[in-house]
C-alpha cells in the first residue's frame, strides 16, 4: 500500500505542472441526427445526480446551532429525473453500435447541452478517430433534439409495445449519440469475480494478490493519464468519482491492454471559461491563501483551482478502490463490518 500511495503522488506532483498549450486541429463537425436515423434496441440504465449547496450567513459564519433546520450548513438535493441510457444501432453505418443517453427537457436540458459543447471543445483539440493510443473520454458521435414525432400516437403505442415499463420520452429532450463503450467502471470492479490463473495460483497463494495489486495500479495509472489529456486541451471534469471512470476490462489479466476513460462530462467546463460562482470560491480560497483585496486573481489561479479540485476527487476514487478492492473479507465475518474496517 506505501508503494501505491508513493506512485500516486509522484503522478499527482508530475500532473500538476503547467500544461502545454493544445493546438486546435481541423476535425469533422457533429452530426445532428434525426429520429428515424436511429434504431433503439434496448434500455441499459439511468443515471442520477445530486446538488450539493454549503451555506454560509451573514458575517460569513455558519449557523450557530447546527439543529436548527432553517440554517443548514450544507443541502443535497437529488434530480428529479433521471438520465435514461439507450443501446441503439445506426443502419445507415451497417448498424453501428451505440449508446444513447436522454436528457429530460425540464430538469436535464442544461446538463445535456453543457455535455454537447465540452464534447465539442475536445473533438477540436484530440484525435478521436486514432485506433491506438488513450482517449480521454467517451467518444461522441453527434445529439438529436426529439421533435414532435416523439409525440406522434403510433410512436408512443410502439414504444409502449417494446418498452412496457419505460416511459415514452418526451418532446423536447436532449438526446447524446456515443460510440458503443464498455460500461465496465471502477465501482464495480472490486465485487466482479475473476477467473484466475488456477494451477499458478494454486501452487503460489500471494499470486491472486499481486496480480490484483498490480492491476489496481494500472487502474491508477490510466485514470490519471486520461485525466491529464482532458486538463491538457483545457477541460476539467469537475464530477469524479467511481462510476464516471469506465475501463475497457474488469479481468485482472488484461493489465496490458486495458484502457481507462472518463464518462458524464455534464458538468464539466473550459478551463477558459470559469462560471461566477466558480469564480468567486477561487477568490475566496485565494484570500484564505493570503492573496490581498488588491491584488488581481489571474485565469492561472483558477485553473489551478479546477485542477487541483479534479485531481483531489480522483484521489478519492482512489482511495475507494484501493481499500474495496485490496482487502479480503475473513471467513464468517459480516460484510459490512468488513468494509467499515
Amino acid at each position: 500500500s506505501c508503494v501505491l500511495f508513493t506512485s500516486l503522488l509522484l503522478f499527482l506532483f508530475n500532473l500538476s505542472l503547467p500544461l502545454k498549450a493544445t493546438k486546435h486541429r481541423t476535425c469533422m463537425a457533429l452530426k445532428k441526427y434525426r429520429s428515424q436515423d436511429l434504431k433503439i434496441k434496448s434500455f441499459v440504465g439511468q443515471l442520477g445526480y445530486m446538488q450539493i449547496t454549503d451555506w454560509e450567513y451573514s458575517g460569513g459564519s455558519y449557523a450557530s446551532n447546527p439543529f436548527d433546520k432553517s440554517t443548514p450548513k450544507r443541502t443535497v438535493t437529488r434530480s428529479e429525473d433521471s438520465i435514461r441510457l439507450f443501446e441503439a444501432v445506426d443502419p445507415s453505418e451497417a448498424n453501428r453500435r451505440l449508446l444513447l443517453k436522454e436528457f429530460p427537457l425540464k430538469s436535464g436540458f442544461e446538463l445535456g447541452k453543457n455535455e454537447l459543447m465540452i464534447h465539442s471543445e475536445l473533438d477540436g483539440r484530440f484525435d478521436f478517430s486514432g485506433e491506438s493510443g488513450t482517449k480521454p473520454c467517451s467518444v461522441l458521435r453527434g445529439s438529436l433534439l426529439a421533435d414532435d414525432s416523439f409525440s406522434n400516437p403510433r410512436f408512443i403505442d410502439r414504444w409502449q409495445t417494446k418498452f412496457p415499463n419505460i416511459a415514452p420520452p418526451q418532446t423536447g429532450n436532449l438526446w447524446l449519440v456515443f460510440d458503443w463503450e464498455s460500461l465496465a467502471s471502477f465501482d464495480r470492479f472490486a465485487g466482479t469475480k475473476q477467473e484466475g490463473e488456477y494451477l499458478l495460483d494454486v501452487l503460489d497463494r500471494q499470486r491472486p494478490f499481486n496480480r490484483r495489486k498490480e492491476f489496481v495500479r494500472t487502474m491508477m495509472f490510466q485514470a490519471l493519464k486520461s485525466l491529464s489529456i482532458l486538463h491538457q486541451c483545457g477541460v476539467v471534469h469537475r464530477s469524479i468519482g467511481p462510476s464516471s471512470l469506465r475501463m475497457s476490462s474488469l479481468d485482472e489479466r488484461s493489465k496490458s491492454d486495458l484502457k481507462v476513460w472518463f464518462a458524464d462530462l455534464s458538468f464539466a467546463s473550459k478551463l477558459s471559461e470559469v462560471d461566477s460562482e466558480t469564480f468567486l470560491k477561487v477568490a475566496k480560497e485565494a484570500k484564505k491563501a493570503g492573496l490581498s483585496d488588491s491584488d488581481e486573481l489571474s485565469s492561472e489561479m483558477t485553473a489551478a483551482y479546477l485542477i487541483r479540485e479534479d485531481l483531489k476527487s480522483l484521489g478519492f476514487a482512489f482511495l475507494e478502490l484501493i481499500f474495496c478492492s485490496l482487502t479480503e473479507r475473513e471467513e464468517g465475518s459480516d460484510e459490512a463490518e468488513n468494509v467499515n474496517e
